[in-house]
């Protein structure tokens, strides 16, 4: 393959997840300069918190660091995993649905869709949805935007706190309700921490 130089096999989903984020957070730190490749080189270690960026309604495990990257849910509620705090940043994603043969975006509240055209917002097939020439449209702005914003908003939040990875689920949301993303926003999700060199794990 021309994506991949190693593989490391897991036993398990959740072991899976828990070795990416150590895998991720690390290449952060080291691609940051916050430690340096040895354990004596740690710098203000007390005072550098690594979160993730992941959406709400994600599911990635059942291991304590696993529910740490998931937005609060039944699977993180107290009688489930009374540790959980949820250590990220997680955004509300638009979804798409089927209604009478026809693909629409269902847009949440905390992303302003008064600039959508309704070709921005339906689509006569699946196909249509995944398009790559979504990539220049209405809909890529305004989610760039979106996830720029709050990414700059969290980094001015706090100076100890870095966003260190992505988790995502691609495209679709299983044990979160079967949702199914709009992938055009998890391509503009991608990109954006890419160009600020966040790591990107993908749970599938």
């Amino acid at each position: 393959s021309d994506w991949a130089s190693r593989v490391y096999y897991s036993d398990n989903g959740s072991t899976a997840i828990e070795i990416a984020l150590k895998m991720a957070f690390r290449k952060f730190s080291l691609d940051r300069g916050i430690l340096l490749d040895s354990d004596k080189s740690i710098t203000n270690e007390r005072n550098i918190q690594l979160k993730v960026l992941a959406l709400k309604g994600s599911y990635h495990g059942d291991t304590l660091g696993a529910m740490e990257a998931q937005a609060p849910s039944a699977y993180t509620s107290f009688l489930q995993q009374p540790w959980y705090s949820g250590r990220g940043l997680f955004l509300d994603p638009p979804t798409v649905f089927i209604r009478n043969g026809t693909c629409a975006l269902s847009l949440p509240q905390s992303i302003q869709n008064c600039h959508l055209s309704p070709g921005d917002k339906c689509f006569p097939s699946l196909a249509d949805v995944f398009c790559k020439s979504r990539d220049s449209s209405a809909a890529a702005d305004l989610y760039s935007t979106y996830i720029s914003q709050q990414l700059s908003e969290y980094s001015v939040s706090s100076n100890i706190e870095h966003i260190a990875a992505l988790i995502i689920e691609p495209v679709i949301q299983g044990a979160g309700g079967m949702h199914m993303i709009d992938p055009l926003f998890q391509r503009v999700l991608v990109h954006e921490c890419r160009d600020r060199k966040i790591p990107v794990i993908f749970d599938e």
